[in-house]
């Protein structure tokens, strides 16, 4: 029997009821695809760097106040990606140049953790290899802080 189908408002991010959550980061800051997204943002004016920072942060607050739902479609700003471990997908999409940039947040939001958010990677999306190669990594990111017990 397969697993239920999801959505992303069975994500702590869509439950108000359970917050505040804190965010705990355990992004790898030397992995290629992050810092091909610091790069992305150092080669912005300080206008437009400010204006995606704040974009970002205002996701991230709304996702530890439970304030997100996943609209179905494809300008959900959250997403389940896997089940097994469970790990959930932010998503925005940047205009502050004339690209449209799409950009992804994976985290996990472990059972040893019931007031936290995982954040594990972030990307900007560019092909379907890349996002397959971000989500591996971050289930190998899950996966090792899960056996460490998350710290705890």
């Amino acid at each position: 029997m397969s697993a239920p189908l999801r959505t992303g408002n069975d994500s702590r991010c869509c439950i108000e009821s359970g917050a505040p959550y804190e965010w705990v980061r355990v992004e790898d800051q030397s992995h290629p695809q992050y810092a091909e997204y610091e790069a992305w943002l150092a080669s912005m004016t300080p206008m437009s760097r400010a204006i995606e920072e704040g974009e970002t942060d205002e996701l991230f607050e709304a996702a530890a106040a439970g304030l997100l739902e996943d609209s179905g479609d494809n300008f959900s700003p959250i997403k389940p990606v896997t089940h097994k471990p469970e790990i959930y997908e932010l998503r925005r999409r940047s205009e502050v140049s004339s690209l449209r940039t799409y950009i992804r947040f994976y985290h996990s939001e472990p059972d040893a953790l019931p007031k936290c958010l995982v954040a594990l990677h972030r990307h900007i999306k560019s092909d379907e290899d890349g996002q397959t190669d971000a989500l591996a990594h971050s289930i190998q990111l899950h996966e090792m802080c899960e056996r460490v017990s998350w710290g705890t």
